[in-house]
């Protein structure tokens, strides 16, 4: 038994350089674990487990572990001989064990116990696609640990391998979307971590290259994210201490008159402009409120959430510079005392004029303004693919937004689209998204604020039924797939242009019939508005049906193996997905 023989993949059933590309990523998974013999080890293993990435991010994008993927039918003949060639060194370079100790710097230090086969095939059969069970067996088959011996030799191995993938690169493209850069980088961060552990993605912050400068700061939005978690599932609160660098001071701010700027939702969000001649001066803000109850009345309650609120700032103020993070800058967070609530507080984006452009909408406020005037069918599209594509990033890094709705989509409109000929009203913009809400009550939170409000009702929609209990009941606690549930509802939202109360029985009906109503009476009519692909996400979504899930047992889904699977369905069975829906 082998690597690719355990996975069930039948090779002659393969084009050629999809033989060539299987066999290479059991070879490079095969050292990919290389451990260090020196001090400045970092850079070069980041940038060749980013280029790793590269490499599978092509072959997946080309299909081409499936049958009849990367065909000579399909590309120019000069193109497919180079990639053949290229393919072929890639292998030639990564299987030469005495070429990669004489030449590459590497070193065998020691045998790995091997894993029994039965083990082996369970664990590669559950993984969500063709490349990830042969990266799987190939792990799991491996007979020695490899470490670098001599940094320079090992350098010019990255270097030799980053030149080959860039001919794959160019020669066939990967399929055009805005983020793929950021999607790799992600995967990079999230596989390294499943791979190497915690010591590998702290390990980043000591590197310097600025190639890794994406990376360094995703370790870091991950490494806030894990103290977000630790925090708020933490019951044992000592003393709290606001931090003086996170606190600000609401005298700072002038709140704008709702009839300036529209709000359709002030409990939930309001627009402020800063004072004149204070820190806080050139930018406009919104602030978004998470109001406390004072009749439950304890210090400690409200300090326990404060200090929630905190951690959940600094994991804001973290947010990597990159398109796919489709969050706004946070600067910080206040008390409001005349009301009970504290009040988080973002940037608005540096492209939107506040004298110029329209107000900001949310993605609700604009599908209720537009009943009878969608939005053209391409930016439909294209909306759904960022929103997908930003909560794979967060995912990727460790973020879980909680509280994803239509009403927590904010949009920046430009007015760019020209108005149609006679008197028909020009349809919607829908540039510029950003994830807001992270401040919202949810289920989950024992601090949750009057959840018998109607706002909270409705976004009570947009919870995964797992998430649905009783009054005091604890509830499940959160995963991402359950972040995945939410924004499937958002989809059906964008493809059906109604909001999800549209879809809402008048009568009381519990979370999971009312996603039953959806999957049975409202997903099947996306296949005629917005394509059978389109159609099929959503379902995905909404029942967690990606591949091979079902292989894990309930005690399993805080595995890195389940999480992993579930990142993976929601990149190449949703965002790959809608990223390839045309208009």
């Amino acid at each position: 038994m082998d690597p690719i023989s355990v996975t069930g993949m039948v090779m002659g059933g393969l084009t050629f350089p999809a033989q060539l590309f299987s066999s290479g990523v059991v070879a490079y998974t095969t050292i990919s674990q290389v451990r260090n013999m020196g001090s400045s080890f970092g850079t070069w293993y980041w940038l060749f487990k980013f280029q790793e990435s590269r490499y599978i991010f092509w072959g997946m994008s080309h299909k081409a572990c499936s049958p009849g993927g990367l065909h000579e039918s399909q590309m120019h003949r000069f193109v497919f001989k180079t990639i053949v060639e290229a393919l072929s060194q890639i292998n030639e370079v990564l299987k030469d064990k005495d070429g990669l100790c004489r030449r590459y710097g590497l070193q065998e230090i020691g045998d790995i116990r091997p894993v029994e086969h039965s083990l082996i095939r369970r664990e590669c059969l559950r993984q969500q696609n063709m490349v990830k069970r042969l990266q799987k067996s190939s792990s799991l088959f491996r007979k020695v640990q490899w470490a670098v011996k001599d940094q320079g030799k090992f350098a010019e191995l990255v270097q030799q391998l980053t030149g080959l993938i860039n001919i794959l690169y160019e020669m066939l493209p990967v399929p055009e979307g805005p983020l793929v850069g950021d999607t790799i980088a992600a995967e990079t961060l999230a596989e390294t971590l499943i791979n190497g552990g915690w010591g590998f993605v702290e390990g980043l912050q000591q590197t310097t290259n600025p190639e890794l400068q994406q990376l360094r700061e995703m370790g870091r939005a991950m490494d806030s994210a894990k103290h977000r978690e630790a925090t708020e599932n933490s019951t044992n609160f000592q003393q709290f201490t606001p931090s003086q660098n996170l606190l600000l001071n609401i005298q700072q701010l002038d709140f704008l008159d709702p009839r300036s700027i529209p709000n359709s939702a002030p409990h939930i969000r309001s627009w402020a402009r800063p004072k004149q001649n204070n820190l806080l001066s050139g930018a406009d803000f919104v602030v978004e409120w998470r109001q406390y109850d004072p009749q439950r009345g304890k210090e400690e309650l409200k300090g326990n959430l404060q200090k929630r609120i905190e951690a959940l700032v600094m994991m804001l103020k973290e947010k990597p510079r990159t398109d796919s993070f489709r969050v706004l800058d946070c600067i910080g967070y206040f008390e409001d005392n005349s009301a009970t609530r504290f009040g988080l507080t973002f940037r608005l984006p540096n492209h939107y004029i506040p004298h110029t452009d329209p107000a900001p909408m949310t993605l609700f406020d604009i599908i209720s303004a537009h009943p009878d005037n969608a939005a053209y069918l391409g930016d439909r599209f294209h909306l759904a693919y960022l929103l997908a594509e930003s909560v794979h990033a967060l995912h990727a890094t460790g973020w879980l937004h909680k509280s994803i709705s239509s009403h927590n989509i904010l949009l920046f409109q430009k007015n760019s689209h020209s108005a149609p000929s006679g008197n028909q009203q020009s349809p919607p913009s829908l540039h510029n998204p950003y994830f807001t809400g992270f401040a919202m009550s949810r289920p989950d939170d024992p601090n949750t604020y009057s959840s018998r409000t109607a706002a909270n009702r409705e976004m009570a929609l947009y919870y995964h039924p797992d998430l649905e209990g009783s009054e005091g009941q604890r509830v499940a606690g959160y995963r991402a797939v359950y972040d995945i549930y939410s924004l499937g509802l958002v989809l059906i939202e964008i493809g059906t242009w109604r909001s999800l109360a549209r879809w809402s029985p008048k009568q009381a009906c519990s979370s999971l019939d009312f996603k039953r109503r959806l999957l049975d009476k409202v997903v099947p009519f996306l296949g005629a508005s917005m394509g059978e692909n389109y159609m099929i996400a959503v379902r995905k979504c909404l029942e967690g049906s990606f591949e091979r899930l079902a292989g894990f047992s309930d005690d399993e889904y805080n595995s890195t193996d389940y999480k992993n699977n579930v990142r993976q369905g929601l990149l190449w069975e949703v965002v790959t997905v809608l990223r390839d829906c045309r208009a």
